[in-house]
């Protein structure tokens, strides 16, 4: 009897407390919400991304070597036997971004292992979202629509068959922080008592940022054929590639080397938000007129995108120089400068 009695009583006693308050933002508050998180993360990444390539279309997963295989396909960075660093600067005129960037290939210490390390910092301002936050003016607050992106990359490569195929892999730290800002929402807020339902509407002042942070992999494999002949593929961003500007991607291309000239043919695959894939190709060529290389290259990247690229530098025993340029034929707006120094031992 005293145990019903205590059960009885406690039962008695949750009805009469009130139920635990269930608050939500208002759907068109948090539709701004993800309005202004989307337009943050639009910009397309400013990363360093390697001025050779760049000069050939970015076209290079086939059989490019030195500090811009870092990027393209981590089991190329064994290519060749060669201690390279570089420091390089990239602007993007559209998009008003400036990209830093210092890339380290280690392919001669071992000959059974090749290391990568590259690192770059975009800075830069976001136009569509300022403008968002301009057109809004009334809900929001604090704004900042500064780009400061850090990528880290690590690679190394294992020749399985020496001199004939090698294996790459590689980590990827990112930290991209695309704006912040205060906006003003409406809360609504649930309240049980006695078995009755209250709703309360409260104006709140909550803080948003876009600030995506993790580690994601890569990998890649490459294959000569012959001297003259070898193929590539990679695939990029294999983890939380929902946060990052391109998504996974997967390459494949071949080279083919004829004397001073190397030509190179790619195609790829990355990952759309809706779950589907943006196919595109690329096509490049690099000619070493002594110790000069001339390079061209054209990017297929969607209807509106549409690269043709051009680019050029010098070549010494112990130090090197790069030029490119590339010009979305579909936006005149749409270009990039940049240019990179080199040492060798």
């Amino acid at each position: 009897m005293i145990r019903s009695g205590l059960r009885a009583l406690a039962l008695a006693a949750g009805l009469l407390a009130p139920a635990a308050a269930v608050a939500q933002i208002d759907e068109a508050d948090a539709a701004l919400t993800d309005a202004f998180r989307d337009a943050a993360r639009a910009v397309p990444s400013p990363e360093v991304r390697g001025i050779r390539s760049m000069g050939m279309g970015d076209a290079f997963v086939g059989g490019g070597g030195g500090v811009s295989a870092v990027y393209s396909n981590p089991a190329a960075v064994i290519s060749g036997a060669i201690y390279e660093g570089a420091a390089t600067y990239i602007r993007s005129f559209g998009s008003d971004l400036n990209s830093l960037g210092v890339s380290l290939v280690d392919a001669k210490t071992n000959s059974s292992l090749a290391a990568g390390f590259g690192y770059s910092l975009g800075l830069g301002e976001n136009a569509a979202l300022q403008d968002l936050f301009d057109a809004n003016a009334e809900v929001v607050s604090a704004t900042r629509a500064r780009i400061v992106d850090h990528d880290i990359h690590g690679v190394i490569a294992l020749p399985v068959v020496p001199q004939r195929l090698s294996l790459g892999a590689g980590v990827h730290y990112y930290r991209h922080a695309r704006g912040r800002w205060t906006q003003t929402v409406t809360e609504r807020t649930e309240r049980g008592t006695d078995g009755q339902t209250t709703v309360s509407l409260d104006d709140v002042d909550e803080n948003y940022a876009v600030d995506d942070r993790g580690i994601t992999l890569d990998a890649g494999v490459l294959a000569l054929a012959s001297d003259q002949f070898s193929l590539g593929f990679s695939v990029v961003n294999l983890l939380n590639h929902e946060e990052i500007a391109g998504g996974r991607t997967f390459r494949g291309g071949a080279a083919l080397f004829l004397e001073s000239v190397h030509i190179e043919a790619e195609w790829r695959a990355s990952t759309l938000a809706d779950g589907g894939l943006e196919h595109g190709a690329a096509v490049g060529l690099e000619a070493v007129i002594q110790q000069a290389p001339l390079r061209v290259g054209f990017r297929y990247q969607n209807a509106d995108a549409m690269f043709l690229a051009l680019g050029a530098g010098f070549r010494s025993d112990r130090f090197g120089g790069d030029l490119a340029f590339e010009q979305n034929v579909r936006a005149s707006a749409d270009r990039r400068f940049g240019f990179s120094m080199s040492l060798f031992l």
